[in-house]
């Protein structure tokens, strides 16, 4: 079987080599070492003379097929080209979709109506990986207030208009997010819950040897935002300790929405657990 990836992800590439900041680049190789072809249609910066991204490694590619487009690093940048400036996409994607047999599409992404449209239009079978709720989670809605964050929250809406045709469109849909599934299975009832394929269950084990000195030390390592939902944590983490339990909770991440880490200093000062 021939599998076209599509992601919004960037890759970086230097001479010969491509380098990754986003961990799901590993999907496409998992899968790449199981299928006939696999081929990731993929944003790709070249580095020319300058360095890769701190914080980046190089990918081993190892059967995995690389097929490039522009980088936009926003949906306005993207939607910014119209009409015309989108024609080599639609161009290019008709030429992969026609050599592959099922088309991945990873969403969000500006490419949505795109790539659905002609993996529809070519008859090929279409799966859906929804891997963030961008109601919640958009860079232009937690970064911004007043009319540009009016604007995006527009723009926003508008995105998942067409978020939901795709997921009427598509054949199979995978999502980790309970939320995300609940919203689209009134639609399509073809909606998966899937365990974050970046966490194997062998990741998974039971140890006897923790939680047995008298304080329990919890970590939790996220972006600071409030879809993450922090202020329940904060509130188990209270009753925990109204129950004379000692525990100790780190959280370990940078703030994505602006004030969002003030509120949660607040409020940990609030339920007395500083």
């Amino acid at each position: 079987m021939k599998l076209l990836i599509v992601s919004g992800s960037p890759l970086e590439k230097k001479g010969s080599d491509y380098y990754a900041v986003d961990p799901w680049i590993r999907i496409p190789q998992q899968l790449s070492n199981h299928l006939e072809q696999v081929t990731l249609w993929s944003p790709v910066v070249d580095l020319g003379s300058g360095f890769p991204t701190n914080g980046s490694w190089r990918v081993e590619l190892g059967n995995l097929d690389i097929a490039s487009h522009d980088y936009f690093n926003s949906f306005f940048t993207y939607y910014k080209r119209g009409p015309f400036g989108i024609l080599p996409l639609r161009f290019q994607v008709d030429q992969l979709i026609k050599k592959h047999d099922i088309v991945l599409l990873r969403i969000p992404t500006p490419l949505i109506s795109l790539v659905t449209r002609r993996t529809r239009l070519h008859g090929k079978p279409l799966i859906s990986m929804i891997l963030a709720n961008i109601a919640t989670q958009a860079n232009c809605i937690v970064n911004n207030q007043g009319i540009k964050k009016w604007f995006c929250l527009a723009l926003v809406k508008m995105y998942l208009l067409q978020e939901n045709w795709c997921v009427k469109q598509a054949n199979l849909i995978y999502t980790y997010s309970n939320e995300i599934a609940l919203r689209y299975r009134k639609d399509n009832d073809q909606v998966k819950l899937m365990q974050d394929p970046l966490l194997q269950s062998k990741d998974i084990i039971h140890r006897d040897d923790t939680c047995q000195d008298d304080e329990i030390r919890l970590l939790r390592v996220c972006w600071l935002l409030p879809s993450k939902g922090l202020e329940y944590l904060f509130e188990a983490i209270a009753l925990l300790l109204e129950k004379g339990l000692r525990v100790r909770l780190e959280i370990v991440g940078k703030e994505r929405s602006p004030g969002y880490q003030t509120e949660l200093e607040q409020l940990v000062e609030r339920l007395g657990i500083a």
